[in-house]
């Protein structure tokens, strides 16, 4: 009897970090994809500041108001935020797949249970 109301317990908290890493992964996944959207965003932006002449005028939103700013300057942050955006999309493939690895254990461990 004990022995299976602790078999009962361990496989509700087997069942409960299934849940948790699920919840991970989808968090993961949606990040991921505003990430994708960004980094979609910010190479039609780099490829717009390529095409252009040296003496264009560039503007950025700061705020409400447009701020003038050199050419080369602007493409230089729009090729750092792409790689900040490659290195965090990097990252966050690796963390789905470390939950993930985590989950297929987990899964293991349930079936070895039932």
């Amino acid at each position: 009897m004990a022995s299976k109301q602790a078999d009962t317990e361990a496989l509700k908290r087997l069942t409960d970090e299934y849940r948790e890493l699920q919840e991970r992964i989808q968090t993961a996944a949606s990040s991921q994809a505003q990430l994708g959207a960004q980094e979609s965003e910010n190479k039609i932006v780099l490829e717009e500041l390529q095409d252009l002449e040296d003496d264009a005028q560039v503007f950025k939103l700061v705020g409400n108001v447009l701020m003038k700013q050199n050419t080369k300057e602007s493409v230089e942050n729009v090729t750092k935020r792409l790689s900040y955006i490659q290195e965090e999309l990097k990252r966050s493939d690796e963390i789905i797949q470390a939950n993930k690895n985590a989950l297929d254990k987990l899964v293991s461990q349930i079936q070895a249970m039932q």
